[in-house]
């Protein structure tokens, strides 16, 4: 009986990461950015104090919430493509065989260790993708705030 009720306590507490989560990472990787990024970052999103944001269920305007967008549009269909891009299947056996392998794993780049390549090279360069450069680089550094997340999760990985 003490094991089922600390199963049910302990379920409430797997979706803990979400939004929280997500904005510690990207407000840790804020102190990291040099002066150069951090212009970037102003000049592309006007709304940018200083944070790439946070989340608070308290306040109903919109803020600038970099790290969460990429679970935010999960529900919009013109992004249905993203979806594997937040995780990567490793076909391994633990304990005895724990490995990764670009070919096997991460076929065509599309999970999130190939996302996090390719988004890290589009925020970086004017690579022609058919949206204006500006666009390319705000979705491409609001990726790469999420993957950056969603890769250290276990579950993701």
């Amino acid at each position: 009986m003490r094991s089922q009720i600390l199963a049910l306590v302990t379920c409430s507490l797997v979706n803990a990461w979400g939004n929280d989560g997500h904005s510690t990472v990207g407000n840790v990787a804020q102190h990291y950015l040099n002066d150069h990024s951090k212009n970037v970052i102003a000049y592309l999103f006007p709304e940018y104090n200083g944070t790439l944001g946070t989340y608070d269920v308290n306040i109903s305007t919109a803020t600038l919430d970099i790290p969460n967008w990429a679970d935010l549009i999960k529900a919009n269909k013109s992004y249905a493509w993203a979806y594997n891009l937040h995780f990567v299947d490793t076909f391994d056996a633990p304990p005895s065989n724990c490995s990764y392998v670009d070919e096997r794993d991460c076929p065509n780049n599309r999970c999130v260790t190939g996302a996090i390549a390719n988004y890290t090279r589009l925020a970086s360069c004017d690579a022609y993708t058919g949206l204006p450069k500006s666009d390319l680089q705000k979705d491409a550094i609001k990726f790469l705030a999420h993957f950056s997340g969603d890769i250290t999760q276990p579950l993701h990985v």
